[in-house]
């Protein structure tokens, strides 16, 4: 018996392993809540929770102040500030999958950001300070 395995042995391992371990790869999804959080896929699968894994940028982001001589500080900051909102449901969102290993028994979806058609230009309100600042 050879030790040695032929081209076409080794297609047939790959694409068997393949199709019983799934296939991994970039999907498109909208956030359907937040609590648990779940996402639809554009092909209709529902992501539940216990599927997900969400990066940074998908989780909400609040700074808080805290200064020594507060009446030092401009009011608007004496408050907290929102950096990054969280995800909210309807927003798009970009999903890797994970495909299943025999451990897990289960594909798992990395939310990697969140999606939305092209704009060239987007805008943020701010104001701090200043004799209109309240």
């Amino acid at each position: 018996m050879s030790a040695w395995v032929t081209v076409e042995q080794c297609k047939r391992i790959v694409s068997n392993y393949m199709s019983h371990r799934g296939q991994g790869g970039f999907l498109t999804g909208t956030v359907l809540s937040t609590g648990p959080l779940a996402v639809q896929t554009d092909t209709q699968l529902t992501i539940p929770e216990e599927c997900l894994y969400v990066t940074d940028h998908c989780i909400g982001l609040v700074m808080h102040f805290e200064h020594t001589h507060e009446e030092l500080m401009p009011k608007d900051l004496r408050n907290d500030v929102i950096i990054r909102q969280p995800l909210k449901p309807g927003e798009g969102v970009l999903l890797v999958c994970r495909p299943s290993t025999l451990a897990d028994k289960g594909d798992k979806y990395i939310v990697i950001d969140r999606i939305r058609p092209y704009q060239v230009q987007r805008e943020v309100d701010a104001r701090i300070g200043g004799k209109d600042a309240e």
